[in-house]
């Protein structure tokens, strides 16, 4: 009898580079496929604003953010952070200083959530 490690049963999935990279590609939001060539290329853009787990959201204009601050009496240091870099601030053209609102809802109401680009 061998000893150490046993090894995987025959059949088994073993991920690849490949598999690796389409699975780290598509959490970014885009899918790749592997070319003949060995190299990935780009095939598919997934707009991560129209998928149905990601709430819709919107860029305040200026008079509405002013509003919003004077209205709760909140400077924007108050409000939660959303990183420039994040996939739906991204998707939304979002820079440092913008307010996102956010609009969730559940079986009894709607909710508004506001996060600041940093």
């Amino acid at each position: 009898m061998r000893s150490g490690r046993p090894r995987p049963a025959s059949g088994r999935f073993r991920p690849s580079f490949i598999n690796l990279t389409f699975q780290i590609n598509r959490h970014r939001g885009s899918a790749t496929s592997a070319s003949p060539g060995g190299l990935l290329k780009k095939t598919a853009e997934l707009d991560i604003l129209k998928h149905n787990l990601v709430p819709p959201m919107e860029i305040l204009p200026e008079k509405e953010k002013e509003a919003l601050f004077k209205k709760l009496n909140i400077g924007p240091e108050d409000l939660p952070k959303m990183n420039s870099s994040d996939p739906e601030a991204e998707a939304l053209g979002a820079k440092a200083g913008d307010v996102i609102k956010i609009k969730r809802s559940d079986a009894t109401a709607t909710y508004f959530h506001y996060r600041i680009v940093v």
